[in-house]
C-alpha cells in the first residue's frame, strides 16, 4: 500500500530557489519508496533559449534505506 501527501518543497537551479507544491506518494513498509511530481516555471530559473514550454513537469524518485533513518538514540 501507498499514501498520497503534497508537500511545499524547494527546487534549487543555477543558484536559484523556488518553493512550489509537491505531490507525492510513499509506500508503507522498508524499505520506504517515494515517488512524486511537481510543475516549475522554467523563466523563474533563467532557463532561456529554445526548449520546452515554460511549464515542466519534473520527477522524483526515492527509496529510503532502513539504515538511514534508523533511531540510534535511547
Amino acid at each position: 500500500g501507498e499514501r498520497s501527501y503534497e508537500t511545499m518543497a524547494t527546487v534549487t537551479i543555477k543558484g536559484i530557489g523556488h518553493q512550489l507544491p509537491l505531490q507525492f506518494t510513499i509506500s508503507e513498509t522498508a524499505p520506504y519508496h517515494l515517488t512524486g511530481t511537481a510543475e516549475l516555471n522554467r523563466q523563474l530559473y533563467k532557463i532561456n533559449g529554445k526548449g520546452p514550454e515554460d511549464i515542466v513537469p519534473i520527477g522524483i524518485d526515492v527509496v529510503l534505506e532502513p539504515s538511514l533513518y534508523t533511531d540510534t538514540t535511547d
